[in-house]
């Protein structure tokens, strides 16, 4: 390979467009969109969206049919700058996987209260602001249009008067919230307010905002879809009021199979279509998972109208895939010599890209085209392996080392996404029971299952032994104490029963005395303890988040076999290689493996090379001047779940000089990290 030819690859390399084809929200997406693709679809929904907020009673709703990695987050954003252009407002909320049929509506109503929680476009507002900014400008303007004066328009009791009668059916205790919205300038107080719509709040906070405890967790499955499903028709309600249309996407249903769960589906559809003024339902689905899965479990009423309103995503066309290519370049590179870099990598895709791939597809080949060596299909940069893997992955074929860095990436990077914006992953039981259960299913031998007992979301057996997992998520200290308790009753009568009881900082409190002298109780009689805090919960709802990427077919694996969509299955080697919790897998009694376990659990975690040396490219990319020290280095491989030594990645660093450096520091500090052509 000519020395230009080097020079261009390393420059894409440090600077590639294609590193992720993970999409963000549609809020938060700034790469280029390929306006020419699916043009048709976006113009439709538009439509949709138009009429909705022009007639905010009327049932719509669509359907758009589409492969995993279509375009659509792109074709959402190209929606959402267009009516932002035009001042025509508009709230978009994105629907996470359903989990339980017993909290649906919670779950669509958290979902809600999470979207409207992000900024709008690039003003200092969140999605929550414009909504209630649009309520009182349509209510200044109701009341003007009475004849009502300034001072009228003003008074609480007139908003609320006004309102209760323009909304009858209106939760007093939302309109309050609205009011207390309004009036307050503190970001803390209007948090405190979307969380008490939410999953609620402690005594001190409630009651500092005038507003009765509420605390979903202490609640029965039936209250607490009857109390999420008042506030959803309230915020149906002012969403109506304000011609200021609730788009809600749902677009990870392809995961869903529970035929619970797609029933439960079932009846939220036809709640947001039937009942709930001022919300406009968008389900993205694969045509066979609707035919055959969805469509049978829905009433006939709610399939005609989506029906009515079909969309076809499609594939790109093979001049379309170029431009997505070309366009990536052009804005990484608009002043380095973006045709350059064109040329050098569609003659290397020349036959690679074909029509019919996903816009996802051409942007992983082109990443793993621009990482390949021209004599070889391997990745170059981690040609050399060292201790970090102990034999672990050398033994494995070119496919089976790719699937796991396919999946520990896609997990790195869910991971990474919480710990940027953790109010996106708000505190959910569900979520850390799946994230939980699917650890402990890849564990060969772990006899696990679900419980619906009170707080105890699971239990199983391993080597004869009984183990039972307490997971909470409490507001107020009477659900913690409540399951503290029971976890006490259980091992007083179960006294060789692994106990483990597994909350969050966000949740769990310090300031509860009495229930953390409960909580000290039982682990004087063997419980095991977790409390969540920043990093650790990032792990535990990343894992969820990867299930719902593999399960909705969010994950490609381009192997030498041939390209699929990952499994579950796929993830089973790279799941027993995380360590969420101390669990006896070793045979040994548990206090010899617990006492191993915590001085050596993560040096006991696998480092693929290839893995390592992607990881450190992206830390270096992401880093000033493109150099990093080591000490810091290893901090973020830690973060991204790679456990390395300061001698092991020196080593590493040794064996692979052709892309990385070793650079000396000021006064010796400590060594710095770059790339091998930095001058």
């Amino acid at each position: 390979m000519s020395d230009n030819n080097n020079a261009v690859r390393q420059e894409l390399r440090e600077n590639n467009p294609f590193m992720s084809s993970a999409s963000p929200l549609p809020w938060e997406n700034t790469t280029p969109d390929l306006m020419q693709l699916n043009r048709s679809v976006s113009d439709e929904i538009e439509q949709l969206i138009l009429h909705k907020r022009r007639n905010p009673l009327d049932p719509v709703s669509g359907l758009i049919i589409g492969e995993p990695g279509s375009g659509k987050t792109h074709m959402l954003t190209r929606i959402l700058r267009n009516l932002r252009k035009h001042d025509k407002y508009s709230i978009f909320v994105t629907v996470k996987t359903f989990m339980n049929p017993e909290s649906v509506i919670y779950n669509l109503l958290s979902e809600i209260l999470v979207s409207l929680t992000q900024h709008h476009g690039s003003e200092n507002k969140t999605q929550f602001d414009v909504l209630v900014n649009e309520i009182f400008e349509s209510y200044r303007e109701r009341m003007e249009n009475d004849g009502f004066s300034s001072a009228s328009i003003s008074s609480s009791s007139t908003v609320r008067m006004h309102m209760s009668k323009a909304m009858p059916g209106i939760d007093k205790n939302v309109l309050k919230c609205l009011m207390l919205y309004r009036m307050t300038s503190d970001s803390n107080v209007k948090w405190q307010i979307l969380e008490w719509l939410g999953s609620g709040l402690d005594d001190e906070d409630s009651h500092s905002l005038g507003l009765p405890v509420r605390d979903v967790s202490s609640m029965s499955d039936a209250k607490r879809e009857e109390e999420s499903a008042k506030i959803l028709f309230s915020l149906g309600l002012l969403s109506a009021y304000a011609h200021v249309p609730m788009i809600v996407c749902f677009d990870q249903l392809d995961g869903m199979r529970n035929k619970d769960v797609i029933a439960a589906w079932g009846n939220v559809i036809n709640l947001l279509m039937n009942d709930l003024s001022g919300v406009l339902p968008l389900c993205f689905v694969k045509f066979s998972i609707w035919s055959s899965i969805l469509k049978p479990a829905l009433d006939p009423s709610v399939i005609q109208r989506l029906e009515l309103h079909t969309m076809r995503m499609k594939e790109c066309s093979l001049n379309q895939a170029k431009l997505l290519i070309h366009d990536r370049i052009a804005e990484a590179f608009e002043k380095n010599n973006p045709e350059e870099k064109y040329n050098w990598l569609i003659t290397r895709l020349e036959n690679i890209l074909k029509p019919g791939l996903s816009p996802r597809m051409v942007i992983e080949l082109a990443n793993k085209e621009i990482f390949k060596d021209d004599n070889d299909s391997k990745p170059i940069i981690a040609i050399a392996p060292t201790n970090t893997n102990e034999g672990n992955t050398g033994s494995k074929n070119k496919d089976e080392s790719e699937i796991f860095r396919t999946i520990q990436n896609a997990y790195n990077e869910e991971c990474s996404k919480i710990k940027k914006q953790p109010s996106t992953w708000p505190p959910n039981a569900d979520y850390l029971t799946l994230a939980l259960y699917t650890w402990l299913s890849a564990h060969e031998g772990f006899e696990v299952s679900l419980n619906k007992w009170g707080h105890m979301r699971l239990n199983g057996t391993y080597n004869g032994k009984n183990y039972a997992f307490f997971i909470v998520t409490p507001k107020v200290f009477t659900s913690a104490a409540n399951a503290l308790k029971k976890a006490i009753e259980l091992l007083n009568t179960s006294p060789d029963t692994e106990c483990f009881y597994i909350s969050e900082t966000k949740t769990h409190k310090r300031s509860w005395r009495k229930t953390n002298e409960t909580l000290q109780e039982f682990i004087n009689l063997g419980g095991h303890v977790y409390i969540l805090d920043k990093d650790s919960r990032a792990e535990w709802y990343g894992l969820t988040a990867l299930v719902n990427r593999i399960d909705n077919g969010d994950v490609d694996l381009l192997l030498t076999s041939g390209n699929r969509t990952a499994t579950r299955e796929d993830a089973s080697e790279f799941l027993g290689s995380l360590n969420l919790i101390d669990v006896n897998f070793s045979g040994k009694s548990y206090s010899q493996a617990k006492s191993q376990t915590q001085t050596s659990k993560r040096r006991q975690k696998s480092v693929n090379s290839d893995t390592l040396g992607r990881s450190l490219l992206d830390i270096i990319n992401d880093s000033p001047m493109k150099l990093i020290s080591l000490k810091k280095a290893i901090e973020s491989l830690s973060d991204m779940n790679i456990q390395i030594s300061e001698q092991e990645l020196a080593a590493f660093l040794k064996a692979n000089t052709a892309v990385f450096k070793i650079f000396n520091a000021k006064n010796n500090e400590d060594v710095l990290i770059g790339l091998s052509n930095r001058e």
